[in-house]
């Protein structure tokens, strides 16, 4: 009975041996750090993310109901600018955002909107973002940074670039008719914030203010009435995040002058979350003159 099980238990020990030496470790999976990009506002941010599409880590310092000419360039914020890999910035009003851009390698990991040659016809402009022909340039711009970061995948880059120039300009075509109708139209601003979107579509500043609606004293109130009966305005443009009561406010003490509201920021939690949908939101609001107004002479 000893010898017989010896003689089993050998063989036993031997296929244990065996099936522990064939069990090679998992092979590790391969972890690629994503692409930190850094928007000074939410629409450069979010296109950023349509283009890197999985690629990117994105983040931004404001969105809707935030104001960047209130922003503080604190040392922190400064050094989450340094910390990302590309920054995205409009570049005039912004320069803190674009510091190192003189230097050679520096500004290879920062996207300026107010370089672009889509923006050269309009030198100092706030907002850049706001226009069709600079957005499209600077989601190839933001395409070509992340591909020489990630050579691997610049095709896939290059391709999601595209696929978004190409939903930009079928947003515009679909609007082409309802633009031609409102071309020359005379609108009223508080600030130079909607310029590029207004000159690319053609439509004329009225401008003899700059300030907050917020803000507003009597000297500007005495402006804007002046404004309206000389110029005889379409409408008051004011940000979509201006609060109901100023907005009725302006209104009452200006004559009831028609007011369109405008989304420059749009938002992460719920409502305009892309670039596309605010524009067309902007789009839909000054189209909406054609219907009710008649061209100024």
């Amino acid at each position: 009975m000893g010898t017989v099980r010896v003689l089993i238990s050998i063989p036993l020990f031997v296929m244990l041996g065996v099936a522990a030496c064939d069990q090679s470790p998992a092979p590790k999976a391969t972890v690629v750090d994503k692409v930190r990009v850094l928007g000074t506002v939410y629409p450069l941010a979010q296109v950023a993310g349509e283009v890197g599409a999985g690629q990117v880590q994105t983040e931004w310092l404001i969105e809707q109901g935030q104001s960047l000419e209130e922003l503080n360039p604190t040392p922190e914020l400064r050094s989450r600018i340094a910390r990302a890999d590309l920054v995205i910035t409009n570049g005039s009003g912004e320069e803190w955002a674009a510091a190192g851009f003189d230097d050679a390698m520096r500004a290879n990991s920062i996207v300026r909107l107010d370089v672009l040659d889509a923006a050269r016809t309009n030198p100092g402009a706030r907002q850049l973002w706001l226009d069709p022909v600079v957005i499209r340039e600077a989601a190839s711009l933001i395409a070509q940074r992340l591909a020489a970061k990630r050579p691997e995948r610049g095709a896939f880059f290059r391709e999601n670039s595209a696929r978004f120039a190409a939903d930009v300009d079928a947003l515009m075509s679909e609007f082409d008719a309802r633009i031609a109708g409102i071309k020359g139209r005379k609108l009223l601003v508080l600030s130079e914030a909607y310029s590029p979107l207004l000159q690319r579509l053609q439509l004329v500043e009225v401008r003899p203010v700059s300030a907050s609606a917020l803000q507003l004293g009597d000297g500007e109130m005495d402006a804007l009435r002046k404004a309206i009966r000389d110029e005889s305005p379409d409408a008051l443009l004011l940000e979509a995040s201006t609060p109901r009561a100023v907005q009725e406010d302006l209104s009452r003490r200006l004559g009831g002058i028609r007011l369109i509201q405008l989304d420059s920021l749009g938002t992460s939690a719920t409502g305009r979350q892309t670039w596309l949908a605010i524009m067309r939101f902007n789009l839909e609001q000054l189209t909406g003159l054609r219907a009710t107004t008649k061209p100024t002479s």
